[in-house]
């Protein structure tokens, strides 16, 4: 339960990542949809999350996202990649012209 209370520290703190992620959501929304289709890597900007939940990184808290699963035109189920290669239960390791990463699995 400390991640909690940890977070709450921050959050209440102002000027970190939390603060600014929550001020980039507000672009974000702003911002007209893309067309996209299953099976493409997109790079999406997932925020920052509480506890073990992926993040993203950078300015934009972007990663690389593969679609799995289109649901709408403006929403769909996919799975976070990582640049980072590991060889730990839960990663698949993926390689293509542009992405060298592994799928995360929580």
């Amino acid at each position: 339960m400390h991640f909690l209370r940890d977070f709450l520290q921050k959050y209440n703190e102002g000027g970190d990542d939390f603060s600014v992620w929550h001020r980039q959501k507000k672009t974000l929304q702003s911002r007209r949809s893309v067309i996209f289709k299953e099976r493409e890597i997109w790079w999406c900007s997932v925020g920052i999350n509480v506890g073990y939940e992926v993040d993203g990184k950078g300015q934009d808290f972007a990663r690389p996202v593969l679609v799995l699963k289109k649901v709408s035109n403006e929403n769909f189920i996919g799975l976070p990649i990582t640049s980072v290669k590991k060889d730990l239960p839960g990663y698949f390791e993926y390689k293509d012209h542009y992405i060298n990463g592994s799928f995360i699995f929580e």
